[in-house]
């Protein structure tokens, strides 16, 4: 999956974020997001 990403965004298809530090989350992913990207997944 990595490199499908990495690959993406050499091609400028995807933006990459990096988590904004000291979340109240800390470092736990969030749940919301991984969720909407699975589902966004699916429909594909």
């Amino acid at each position: 999956a990595r490199i499908l990403v990495a690959d993406l965004a050499e091609a400028g298809l995807v933006a990459i974020h990096q988590p904004a530090s000291g979340g109240e989350s800390g470092n736990q992913p969030d749940v919301t997001l991984l969720e909407r990207v699975l589902s966004g997944l699916r429909k594909l």
